[in-house]
């Protein structure tokens, strides 16, 4: 169980579903009876962009390491990858469309992630 692997600050994803999944960029606050408190690092209170990041209780089964960065990989099409969707600013499942260079995804390889991460 990852609540028990991390403390304090650590960098993790936390897992919202919004019609699909996206795992989301957060920060490790702390456990809880059967929660796991995190900080989103890229979703906030409102649409209001001085307002506070949004902090809220996740099972601990929708939490996970941070996806190490693979920036030398090549990728091949119909490959089943994650992505970070700009728009939602989380990571996305999806699969290569185009050529190696990612178009269909529209990011840098760096925000690709060809992991068994999703769930």
């Amino acid at each position: 169980m990852l609540q028990t692997l991390s403390k304090k600050d650590d960098k993790i994803v936390a897992r919202k579903q919004y019609g699909v999944i996206l795992w989301y960029p957060s920060t490790f606050l702390s456990p809880s009876l059967n929660k796991t408190y995190v900080q989103f690092e890229t979703l906030s209170e409102s649409d209001d962009s001085m307002s506070q990041l949004r902090r809220e209780y996740v099972k601990p089964g929708d939490v996970r390491p941070t996806p190490p960065p693979e920036l030398h990989r090549v990728l091949k099409l119909g490959e089943i990858v994650e992505g970070f969707c700009k728009e939602n600013k989380g990571w996305r499942k999806g699969t290569i469309m185009a050529n190696t260079t990612c178009d269909f995804l529209k990011m840098a390889k760096r925000d690709v992630n060809t992991g068994q991460w999703w769930r």
